[in-house]
C-alpha cells in the first residue's frame, strides 16, 4: 500500500472506531455518514482529502514520463473524485440538491474505480494476484449495485471492497511501471 491508501484506510478506521454503531446495525450506513457527525468529521475529512491530494501528487511525480500519461490521468481523476465526494458530503443529509449531487458523485466514483481497475489490469503485465484483486474490486461494484437498487443494504461492505481492490491494483501498476522505466 502507499500513502494514499494508508491515509484513506487509517483515518477511516479511526472514524469507525470513534463511532462503530453506524456500521454495526442492520441498516448499515455508507462511508459518507462519517462526514456527517461531529465526532468523526475530522478523520473522515482527512481520509478523503489526503487520498485525493496524494493521488494528484503521485500523478505529478511521474509527469516527466510520457509513457505514464494514461496512468497520470487515471490518478488525477481519482483524486478529483475523492475531493468531490468529500465536498458533497457536507450537508447531503439535510439538502436534497446536495444529496443528489453526492449520489451522482458516488455512482460516478464506483463506476470509475471499476473502469480504472480494469485499465490498470489491462495496461500492465497482470498476474493471477492482480486478477484476484480485480475480482475483489468488481465484487465491491456488484454489492454497490445491489445496494443502489435496494435489494440489500450493503453499502459499507461494498465501498471498502471496491476501494481496496482499486488501491492495490493502482499501487501494483505504478510499481510495475516504475520497474519497467528503470530497466529501459
Amino acid at each position: 500500500m502507499d500513502s494514499r491508501q494508508l491515509s484513506l484506510f487509517g483515518f477511516m478506521g479511526l472514524a469507525i472506531a470513534l463511532r462503530p454503531g453506524l456500521v454495526l446495525k442492520w441498516n448499515e450506513a455508507g462511508v459518507s455518514s462519517y462526514g456527517d457527525h461531529l465526532k468523526t468529521v475530522v478523520p473522515y475529512s482527512l481520509a478523503l482529502a489526503l487520498a485525493g491530494v496524494l493521488a494528484v501528487g503521485a500523478s505529478r511525480a511521474s509527469a516527466h514520463d510520457p509513457s505514464r500519461r494514461a496512468l497520470r490521468w487515471l490518478l488525477d481523476v481519482y483524486g478529483v473524485l475523492m475531493l468531490a465526494t468529500l465536498v458533497s458530503t457536507y450537508g447531503y443529509t439535510s439538502n436534497p440538491i446536495v444529496r443528489s449531487i453526492h449520489v451522482a458523485v458516488n455512482v460516478t466514483t464506483a463506476l470509475y474505480l471499476s473502469g480504472a481497475s480494469l485499465s490498470f489490469f489491462r495496461r500492465t503485465r497482470a498476474t493471477r494476484v492482480d486478477a484476484g484483486w480485480l475480482v475483489v474490486q468488481l465484487l465491491g461494484l456488484t454489492l454497490a449495485i445491489v445496494d443502489y437498487v435496494k435489494l440489500l443494504h450493503v453499502l459499507f461492505m461494498a465501498q471498502p471492497l471496491a476501494g481496496v481492490g482499486f488501491g492495490v491494483l493502482s499501487v501494483r501498476a505504478l510499481r510495475r511501471l516504475e520497474i519497467t522505466a528503470r530497466a529501459i
